[in-house]
């Protein structure tokens, strides 16, 4: 997966950074009311976070969300749940367009050479699964999950050294399996903290994610503030090590 050439994989860090900051903050879409019924929920969402973490060459990386922001071309976030008695279904996906170029000017046989590339990534992630309540009272709601995770990159690489050009490109996706708990603790009138977490494995060796946040809700609509965190232990042929994480902030409507 992610095979791509050591010589290209320094260029491809600040994109595949840029997809991965904004994933979406699911856990805090979750309508928790009570109902006989189905009761749904929807968020727009946005993500605010920067990466530390390593390649596959042992380079470490640590790229901060303004890089990210300056190379978006298109981005569409969202999430859904659906939920009935002690079942909630969960959903979110996002997908960007990036493009970004990099150029320096090299020394080659003592004469100074310009050298650029070009990257445009397209990519797709979603976080799926479902939870049943354990812990159910006036003031709190827990449940346990599972799911699953995705991630899918589809990368052109446009490289000039001077006169010559040369074009490559890629793609590789990611699944994993995940199990966690979800919940929400209502802290006064109108106001209530979620939280999250969860741990998994399949393609990538290990990930793993927190997120807190802190809700405020209007009649319909839930104004959230939070921080997420999320790791991943690929051991890929480009990646080796992810850590991604940062404050959020996003808009729940309850349908």
């Amino acid at each position: 997966m992610f095979g791509y050439s050591i010589s290209v994989r320094r260029a491809l860090l600040p994109v595949i950074a840029a997809l991965i900051f904004s994933l979406p903050a699911f856990d805090a879409v979750a309508d928790e009311g009570e109902g006989a019924g189905w009761e749904f929920g929807s968020e727009i969402y946005f993500w605010g976070a920067g990466l530390d973490g390593t390649t596959a060459a042992g380079d470490d990386i640590d790229i901060p969300f303004s890089e990210v922001f300056d190379n978006l071309n298109f981005g569409a976030m969202g999430a859904v749940t659906a939920r009935k008695d002690k079942w909630t279904l969960f959903a979110d996906a996002i997908y960007l367009d990036l493009e970004t170029e990099d150029s320096t000017t090299a020394n080659i046989i003592n004469r100074p050479i310009r050298t650029s590339v070009d990257v445009e990534l397209k990519g797709f992630i979603s976080t799926a699964g479902a939870g049943y309540a354990v812990i159910e009272n006036d003031s709190t709601r827990i449940s346990l999950l599972a799911g699953g995770r995705y991630l899918w990159l589809d990368t052109e690489l446009e490289f000039d050294v001077g006169a010559l050009t040369e074009k490559v490109s890629d793609s590789g996706s990611v699944i994993d399996g995940i199990i966690g708990f979800r919940g929400r603790t209502e802290v006064a009138e109108g106001w209530h903290i979620a939280y999250y977490a969860d741990v998994g494995t399949g393609e990538s060796d290990l990930t793993w994610q927190l997120l807190g946040s802190l809700n405020y809700r209007y009649k319909k609509v839930d104004l959230v503030l939070g921080y997420r965190y999320l790791d991943w232990n690929l051991d890929g042929d480009v990646l080796d090590d992810l850590t991604i994480h940062g404050p959020m902030l996003g808009v729940k409507f309850r349908l």
